[in-house]
């Protein structure tokens, strides 16, 4: 008999560090082809991999399915508002004598945790696979160098170790609760009654919603928020160790910004965050100026400070970008500069000398287009967008922060003169 042929071993193919793709060989040219590259593994999208990635077959809701999304949802508001409504009704705090004492007055807690919580939920939905897009747009658009290229894979490494690391899901557990402690004299004095406890009472005197808000609903809240803030503060650290890398910029790119344009896009739809992050203060706004009489004109430096504090944490990371725009804009004045200069030289001795004859013929001149698109591209550089400002996403950050305060608004200004104000304005 003969010999049995040597089984072939397996072709090892290579799977890409950052996007987690496998590169798919063309038949005909045996290059890598861009639009048959749909194996993305999550490794793609460090941001996915937490805080708290252990919640997320329960509220992360970052399954593609809408009733996975609405469970989430629910379970949200199962867990930190119905417990707390069922114990007012079973102890008669439900509804009591003054506002501050009924449960289902809390203003605040409709927006803490019947809005704000719900919404830190759909936002993880929303804007992970934006950050991820972001992440993999730095290699897939060429603007990360081969040779940093390795540099860029551990980045992204690290982020996803950092933000899927336990000692992060405990820090911010932790944090959590001594915000939650540190607060509660602040929502809910100790000398006036509320449903939380009675005036005068001691630290461990909580009725049972009480009990629960303290270690359960309002803990949970923070923990979403702070999973958020610390997704912003990774994302600035990301974008700002990215920054101080060589990229690959093309001064006179139409985004006017080098071709970053793209690291706005996520900022642009943080709108969800911001109204959540309204409404959690425009409820307590309002019980102070319903319930307490306070002047609504007292909260306005309140409600200022909160918008500027809107916009800093979703747009701040964004600054990190100025430096290699500066030095992109900086170096692309000069060089744009120079070949306009020297092409405009060349037009004008061409077509604007003494005794050129124009003729029909120039119609078809090719050095018409060329000098326009060269001096268009020039344009580009010099308007470019060192400050990484979007008007819109600004706009929009600023309208979704103020937003949960129209209630507020209608309730203490009749709707006619509200009308009246804003025709006004338009006008």
């Amino acid at each position: 008999m003969g010999a049995k042929p040597t089984p072939i071993p397996p072709r090892q193919v290579r799977t890409d560090t950052l996007t987690g793709m496998r590169p798919e060989r063309s038949v005909h040219t045996g290059v890598q082809s861009a639009m048959d590259v749909t194996d993305v593994s999550q490794d793609a999208n460090p941001f996915e991999a937490g805080p708290f990635s252990w919640l997320r077959g329960m509220v992360s809701a970052t399954s593609r399915g809408s009733h996975d999304l609405w469970r989430s949802i629910l379970i949200t508001v199962f867990i930190t508002w119905v417990p707390l409504a069922i114990l007012s009704v079973v102890e008669g705090r439900a509804v009591a004598a003054t506002p501050r004492e009924s449960f289902f007055y809390d203003l605040a807690a409709y927006g803490r945790y019947l809005i704000a919580a719900p919404l830190f939920v759909l936002a993880v939905r929303v804007y992970l696979p934006q950050l991820g897009l972001t992440v993999r747009n730095f290699v897939q658009a060429g603007l990360i160098a081969d040779t940093h290229r390795a540099h860029f894979d551990a980045l992204v490494a690290s982020t996803r170790r950092f933000l899927g690391s336990p000692w992060t899901d405990a820090l911010l557990l932790l944090l959590a609760y001594i915000s939650t402690i540190g607060l509660s004299r602040v929502l809910y004095p100790t000398e006036v009654s509320t449903w939380v406890a009675r005036a005068g009472a001691g630290p461990f005197d909580l009725s049972l919603a009480g009990w629960w808000r303290t270690f359960v609903s309002q803990p949970f809240f923070q923990a979403l928020l702070n999973a958020w803030l610390c997704r912003v503060l990774v994302w600035a650290w990301f974008l700002w160790r990215v920054s101080r890398m060589p990229l690959r910029l093309v001064a006179g790119h139409p985004d006017h910004m080098g071709g970053l344009r793209f690291n706005i896009m996520p900022v642009r739809g943080f709108t969800i965050l911001a109204f959540g992050i309204g409404a959690m203060a425009a409820g307590s706004v309002a019980e102070s100026i319903l319930y307490d009489g306070q002047p609504a004109a007292s909260f306005r430096l309140l409600i200022v400070g909160q918008v500027l504090v809107v916009l800093l944490i979703f747009l701040g990371p964004l600054f990190s970008l100025f430096g290699p725009l500066s030095h992109l804009h900086w170096r692309g004045t000069f060089e744009y500069g120079r070949l306009a200069s020297k092409l405009g030289h060349q037009f004008e001795a061409r077509w604007t000398s003494r005794g050129h004859q124009v003729d029909a013929e120039a119609l078809a001149a090719p050095d018409f287009s060329a000098t326009t698109d060269l001096f268009s591209i020039a344009a580009n550089v010099r308007e470019m967008n060192l400050l990484v400002l979007d008007s819109r996403a600004v706009i929009a950050l600023t309208i979704a922060t103020l937003l949960p305060y129209l209630p507020v608004l209608l309730a203490i200004v009749p709707l006619d003169e509200v009308v009246s104000l804003v025709l006004k304005t338009l006008m």
